[in-house]
């Protein structure tokens, strides 16, 4: 089963989304690694919390594995689905998915590695 990223906008994702916006407007590569460990613990914050949640109903935890885009048609997909916004520019492709071996990879496991 293939499942596609919605996004219902709320605070908790908004916020998380202007860290997001912030390391990109960023040039220091201290705050944009900051702002990346932020997401990242607010993210595992959250999966735990619903996973306790999902438990404590007596229910089963699932998990999904994500992958980051390997290719531009999906970059704008994903982005989209995020951002909303439908004009792309390349160079703005070029600042989020940089070139590199990252692209197609499962996230998690690069989440780890920082």
């Amino acid at each position: 089963m293939k499942a596609e990223l919605q996004m219902k906008p709320g605070s908790e994702f908004l916020h998380y989304a202007s860290l997001y916006r912030e390391a990109l407007n960023s040039n220091s590569a201290i705050y944009r690694f900051l702002c990346l460990f932020k997401i990242i613990e607010g993210i595992i914050a959250r999966r735990n919390r619903i996973a306790t949640e999902v438990v404590k109903s007596g229910g089963k935890p699932r998990s999904l594995v994500e992958r980051i885009p390997a290719d531009a048609a999906s970059f704008k997909k994903w982005l989209d689905a995020i951002y909303h916004i439908r004009d792309w520019h390349e160079l703005s492709l070029g600042q989020v998915f940089p070139d590199g071996p990252s692209g197609g990879r499962s996230l998690m496991p690069l989440l780890i590695l920082i």
